[in-house]
């Protein structure tokens, strides 16, 4: 038997040192070419999470809040139980929640990240409430307010703050009354 695998190897020596040669670059190849595909599916899905908004699947699947999420209203007010957790956090009263998630949408359309300059003194609303630079903290620059916003319970912190201050007439869509379609 060892003659014979002597004999073999003898006889394709070329083709062995070839194979010991191509097999590395190839699983090398496999690899980087997994790793590619892995990148460009975390930014696609990064790009799906920047543009539809965190409400629509930003923490899909992830546990923390969960367990007060399937409480009914509040699993009602979102399909998403982060957004839940925070509307039962933040604002207990379920006549509040309603209404301030009736207004995220009007403002928002429940995107985490939106954005609007369009205010005539220059100020910015931003995130899913869409908080006004007006309530920055002192010190704060607005781009550190922007993206203290963007990060949704910092937005439910914020928009409870303000709530506490003015109630919802701090919100021009309750004032306008844009947030009745929203109304669950």
């Amino acid at each position: 038997m060892y003659s014979s695998l002597k004999r073999y190897i003898k006889r394709n020596k070329a083709k062995i040192i070839g194979l010991l040669i191509l097999l590395p670059i190839f699983l090398t190849l496999c690899f980087y070419y997994t790793l590619y595909r892995a990148v460009k599916y975390i930014e696609a899905r990064d790009q799906q999470i920047f543009t539809t908004g965190f409400e629509i699947g930003h923490f899909q699947g992830l546990t923390e809040g969960t367990d007060n999420a399937y409480d009914d209203f509040y699993a009602k007010l979102s399909p998403n139980p982060q957004v839940a957790y925070l509307f039962k956090k933040y604002f207990p009263d379920q006549e509040e929640a309603r209404i301030m998630r009736a207004i995220s949408l009007a403002e928002s359309k429940g995107k985490q990240t939106a954005i609007n300059k369009a205010n005539k003194n220059g100020s910015i609303d931003s995130g899913f409430f869409q908080v006004n630079t007006i309530h920055k903290r002192k010190g704060e620059t607005t781009e550190q307010f922007i993206h203290r916003m963007h990060n949704l319970e910092e937005n439910f912190k914020e928009a409870r703050n303000v709530y506490d201050k003015q109630s919802f007439k701090a919100w021009s869509t309750f004032n306008d009354g844009k947030y009745l379609s929203y109304i669950k």
